[in-house]
């Protein structure tokens, strides 16, 4: 079985990671220390009213070389524990006071380990089942709920032969999930991705590299389209809160969300676009992912912006989101209904804009005034009105909000509401001022603008953290 896309900690909640491209890696705060300054992070985050899921150890944390020394970048593994000198009490002590979840990183091991006396070794990886036990008996013990193995394009290789890979592969995650864990792939080669079939557990995949940017977003988009085909989660890699552009395009990926931001600097406007209060990533069903036209226009060597999109189904009802950019001179951007798997006639949304378009026949089409444009499109069915979700979302539609919509003449809405939610504000298209009826929880009179014939209303919770309602014309 595949992974859902809130299958493990990375993939529900939003996270703070400590990779290549965040700000504390191999830094800390002169005065804090490595362990002072993660605890100072995640009380950044409360103080904001941010919630965090969890926290990525990447490389520094364990000693690397014949040094032994945590700072060194460019050596291989010496021995997978935490490095005392960051942490005295060791790393259970560390997460029993930091109250998250870890999620760590690993290379390949170096020459000078002590594990090539140890373990039955295939170039610079362990391939002894007696090794992988001892580890994620420990990393469970500490408190950690993902193992990510990286380098495995390059240094984190065992011998190319018909034993070895296999061994490599099949002793990491059959240990993890024997202690209940997932696993992350990074720098992975295209038989990495097809390797990630073989395990449930294997739940995300990076398909961009290190320190996600606009330069990396058409890799990570094609990367993604072969991961979603997979069934394993796209990756992005680490960015900053202020960052609009990468946190949308992260939060469609269906994928992880984490940032890296230095103490004091948290956006939290943008985070609480991507989670709930409770830090529940509100995300779409599958990975974003180029639409055909981008693909075979790249084939073709034109230059055009880039295309992708990605939706949310409940049975017959379906809403897409769109995200598109320019890479040259050309901003012209078009896509037709059938594109997006719908039928005319569409509401398009223009998200940061905030203004919207009927499609009735034809394509949708565009010049985009910025480098990006993020659009959410939905149908407008029997009722005649287009239902564009939570307004205070990125993912406007994504389930883990809007848990259920259908239109047979009036729209009935399921809204779920994260523990200590009082409130939300729904969006939608209307010709005129809808009636809108709560069947469970409350529904405050719509706010009406006769000009774009957008509607806004505020909805409460009842009982179970719920709100459902109906809304016709």
């Amino acid at each position: 079985m595949r992974p859902s896309n809130d299958a493990d900690t990375l993939l529900k909640y939003l996270g703070y990671w400590t990779d290549n491209g965040a700000t504390y890696y191999y830094k800390f705060e002169p005065g804090l220390g490595y362990a002072g300054t993660l605890l100072a992070v995640r009380d950044d985050f409360r103080k904001n009213g941010i919630p965090l899921g969890y926290l990525q150890l990447d490389s520094w944390f364990y000693p690397k070389g014949p040094r032994r020394d945590w700072r060194d970048r460019s050596s291989g593994i010496y021995e997978y524990v935490a490095d005392s000198s960051l942490f005295p009490q060791g790393l259970k002590a560390f997460r029993a006071q930091l109250g998250l979840p870890l999620a760590t990183h690993a290379r390949w091991i170096d020459p000078s380990s002590p594990y090539h006396q140890q373990y039955q070794m295939s170039g610079n990886v362990v391939t002894d089942p007696k090794y992988w036990q001892k580890i994620t008996e420990e990393l469970a013990d500490d408190g950690v709920r993902t193992y990510e193995q990286d380098w495995i394009n390059e240094n984190a290789e065992p011998a190319f032969n018909l034993r070895d890979p296999e061994a490599f592969f099949d002793h990491m995650a059959n240990a993890c999930a024997a202690r209940k864990m997932t696993m992350q792939y990074c720098m992975p080669l295209p038989r990495h991705y097809l390797q990630t079939s073989r395990y449930s557990n294997v739940t995300t995949i990076r398909t961009s590299d290190d320190r996600f940017n606009r330069e990396k977003w058409d890799a990570f988009l094609y990367g993604s389209r072969l991961a979603g085909a997979l069934g394993v989660w796209p990756w992005c890699d680490v960015f900053m809160s202020k960052e609009t552009p990468n946190l949308i395009l992260a939060t469609l990926s269906a994928g992880p969300v984490g940032v890296g931001d230095p103490m004091g600097s948290l956006d939290k406007a943008n985070l609480l676009r991507v989670a709930r209060s409770d830090g529940v990533i509100v995300k779409p069903d599958a990975p974003v992912v180029p639409l055909d036209q981008s693909v075979v226009r790249d084939a073709q060597g034109l230059a055009h912006p880039m295309i992708a999109a990605t939706s949310t189904r409940w049975g017959a009802f379906q809403a897409a989101y769109v995200f598109a950019y320019t890479r040259g001179d050309n901003r012209a951007v078009s896509f037709s209904p059938a594109e997006l798997g719908l039928r005319a006639p569409i509401y398009v949304f223009n998200y940061l804009a905030q203004s919207g378009f009927i499609v009735a026949l034809g394509a949708f089409r565009d010049n985009l005034s910025q480098d990006f444009a993020y659009y959410v499109v939905v149908p407008i069915g029997k009722s005649g009105v287009a239902f564009l979700g939570d307004a205070g979302q990125f993912v406007t539609l994504g389930k883990k909000r809007i848990a259920w919509v259908v239109d047979d003449g009036a729209l009935h809405i399921t809204v779920v509401f994260a523990r200590g939610e009082a409130s939300r504000t729904l969006i939608g298209y209307s010709p005129a001022l809808p009636v809108v009826k709560p069947v469970l929880g409350r529904v405050a009179q719509p706010a009406y603008d006769p000009e774009t014939h957008l509607f806004r209303v505020t909805v409460s919770p009842g009982a179970g953290g719920l709100a459902t309602l109906s809304i016709r014309r």
